[in-house]
């Protein structure tokens, strides 16, 4: 699956992608910039995570890519 949403990230023009751990959950983030309107966008994936390597999020806001992803960095992700 982790495949597919990648190949899918790629269509959207040009991103960068980092990894991160919130909450003791690792988490892969694309920062999308090719696609619609020049706010931050950021498509997410859980490779290392057996339920939730299946989800993709989509997240998209007012602020700038820093602001955005500091914003992941605080969710409660360790919740399952």
């Amino acid at each position: 699956m982790l495949a597919v949403i990648v190949a899918l990230i790629g269509g959207q023009g040009a991103n960068s992608e980092y990894t991160d751990v919130n909450d003791g959950v690792s988490y892969t983030s694309f920062e999308l910039y090719g696609c619609c309107l020049a706010l931050p966008k950021i498509a997410t994936v859980f490779p290392d995570h057996s339920d939730r390597s299946h989800f993709m999020v989509y997240s998209s806001g007012l602020i700038g890519f820093d602001d955005l992803k500091a914003w992941w960095r605080d969710l409660p992700l360790g919740a399952a």
